[in-house]
């Protein structure tokens, strides 16, 4: 997965683009999956945090189903809404672009994002690496 940060009228977004053999699918779990993975719990989420649930992309939609598909009060083109999940807050929101060069594209609400919790290049170069794992990539040790 790659992606590109853009700031569009005073919003930042990064497009993702799934790389060869990724659908937007795949993207979509990766990134909902390094989000809760990555997430604390803020407030009275603590009595529902459990530190030791671990999400990844084959499991992230049966573990999180409230997370995917289309809700009466989600804006249409929104594909993912994580606000608070399990105790978590995770701020992670994603749409599919409907006008412009990148129409039909995914994209993060970064801007949202890095509000919230911080630097969105971590997010997603977590949600890289596990769509790396899905497909048997492993990142070589470096040194002698």
């Amino acid at each position: 997965m790659k992606w590109r940060r853009v700031d569009d009228h005073g919003s930042d977004y990064c497009y993702l683009f799934p790389d060869p053999g990724e659908t937007d699918r795949h993207v979509v779990a990766a990134v909902a999956a390094a989000s809760f993975n990555s997430a604390w719990p803020e407030g009275y989420g603590w009595e529902q945090w459990d530190p030791t649930v671990e999400v990844g992309i084959h499991d992230v939609r049966d573990a999180l189903p409230e997370v995917f598909g289309h809700r009466r009060l989600w804006e249409k083109d929104q594909v993912l809404g994580m606000d608070y999940v399990g105790g978590r807050r995770c701020k992670t929101y994603v749409y599919r672009e409907r006008r412009g060069e990148h129409r039909g594209r995914l994209k993060l609400s970064s801007g949202e994002y890095e509000a919230t919790r911080g630097d969105v290049e971590r997010l997603l170069q977590a949600a890289s690496d596990l769509l790396g794992r899905r497909r048997g990539r492993h990142r070589r040790p470096t040194g002698a």
